[in-house]
């Protein structure tokens, strides 16, 4: 017989230590200067390991026979979460990145605190149910603090009219094969907190009450000055970035825009990463590119580990990374310098 698994047992306390260290280790990483094809495995990491959870699953109950249309069409909120994660790590989608916010935080959150769980470790469906759950988590808390995305005004309301949308799909789809997506038709067996609302049909509507108001209490952070010139909302041009940013920021960005177009004037701007960035070369890869960026505190520059190595000398009195310098808000941009680690830089892209 099958060990049942045991809210807050042994195994479910490791699982929810890993998930908290792994968000923070994808996090501390993922805001160093790692290089890029470690930030392309971090940026993708953990929507790959959605993907495969989810291929795991399916092929794991066609295996032993036991799919079954009632319980494993992709019709929890968790799958829809899942494939808004995979959209948001794929294309920086903003509408994308808000489903995956609020749909997390308020309801796909508790599959890791309150799991509907039958089998226990090292049960293979205890491992595809948690790799797919926690990478949810690392995946938003990664968008969040590392890509620095942020749910745009007027979310709330967007992303609780597509909750509707998948109310009434799930809804549709437990009535016609008698099914429980969504735990819309009887509360889940182990402890949730639907378990503190009225009986069926009344708790429908008290979930619909919940969600809006957990959807507003997610946006209220975000309201403040500070959040809103952080975003890393969809931008039609660098201009448009720019003239987003606070007034110290701005002048600072661009002052950084013309010293990359006066060392290479036929550079082209573009967006990579949601910041600005310019290539130095035409139809060039992602190394012949270089990044700025507006922070709180300071501008990013991202010219090339090579530059920052060959400059380091001169970069002395600032705070750099690999590939990256941070100049501070409250002094002058050098930007003589700049120039000159960006002619470097150029002249290496154009070696033979």
């Amino acid at each position: 017989m099958e060990n049942q698994f045991t809210f807050l047992g042994t195994s479910h306390v490791v699982v929810l230590f890993l998930a908290v260290a792994l968000t923070w280790g994808f996090v501390w990483a993922g805001r160093r200067d790692c290089g890029t094809r470690v930030a392309l495995f971090l940026d993708r990491a953990p929507a790959v390991a959605l993907l495969v959870s989810s291929a795991a699953y399916e092929m794991y109950r066609f295996h032993d026979g036991l799919w079954e249309i009632r319980y494993d069409l992709p019709m929890q909120l968790c799958t829809w979460a899942s494939f808004a994660v995979v959209i948001t790590a794929f294309t920086r989608n903003q509408f994308a990145f808000e489903l995956s916010y609020y749909w997390i935080l308020a309801g796909s959150i508790h599959g890791t605190l309150t799991p509907n769980l039958q089998f226990d470790f090292p049960h293979l469906y205890f491992f595809i149910y948690f790799v797919g759950h926690v990478s949810l988590i690392v995946a938003l808390f990664y968008f969040l603090f590392v890509w620095k995305l942020r749910p745009a005004p007027g979310s709330v309301k967007r992303v609780f009219l597509f909750t509707q949308v998948y109310f009434a799909t799930a809804m549709l789809t437990n009535l016609a094969l008698d099914a429980n997506y969504g735990y819309l038709m009887q509360k889940p067996e182990n402890p949730s907190f639907l378990d503190y609302m009225g009986p069926w049909p009344r708790y429908l509507l008290e979930m619909q009450a919940l969600a809006f108001f957990l959807f507003v209490l997610l946006y209220l952070p975000f309201r403040s000055r500070r959040f809103a010139m952080s975003s890393r909302k969809s931008f039609a041009s660098v201009t448009d970035y720019i003239q987003n940013q606070s007034e110290a920021v701005r002048g600072a960005l661009e002052k950084l825009r013309q010293c990359i177009l006066k060392a290479v004037p036929e550079a082209r701007e573009l967006f990579n990463y949601g910041i600005p960035a310019f290539a130095l070369k035409k139809d060039g890869k992602r190394d012949d590119q270089v990044m700025i960026a507006g922070y709180e505190r300071h501008v990013g520059f991202y010219p090339h580990p090579s530059a920052i190595e060959h400059f380091k000398e001169e970069l002395a009195g600032y705070k750099t990374g690999k590939g990256s310098v941070q100049f501070p808000l409250n002094q002058p941009i050098p930007e003589e310098l700049v120039m000159r680690m960006v002619s470097y830089r150029k002249s290496l892209i154009d070696k033979p």
